[in-house]
């Protein structure tokens, strides 16, 4: 799989950091052949998103509501 990292801002706590590690060593893992794009730590209409996965068939949002 290929995957794309974009970060709008480094993550104010270190336990933030590592999450995003185990997230993308998990996904380099799997054998899928789609493109996934992580997006982390950026804002969107005022909001902070701390993660959003962008795959060909599906969009997945973590926000701290």
């Amino acid at each position: 799989m290929h995957i794309e990292l974009w970060q709008s801002q480094e993550f104010d706590h270190a336990h933030e950091a590592r999450a995003l590690d185990t997230l993308l060593t998990a996904l380099q893992e799997q054998d899928w052949e789609d493109f996934c794009l992580v997006c982390a730590n950026f804002f969107c209409a005022g909001e902070q998103i701390d993660l959003m996965i962008i795959k060909p068939h599906a969009v997945v949002v973590v926000a701290d509501c």
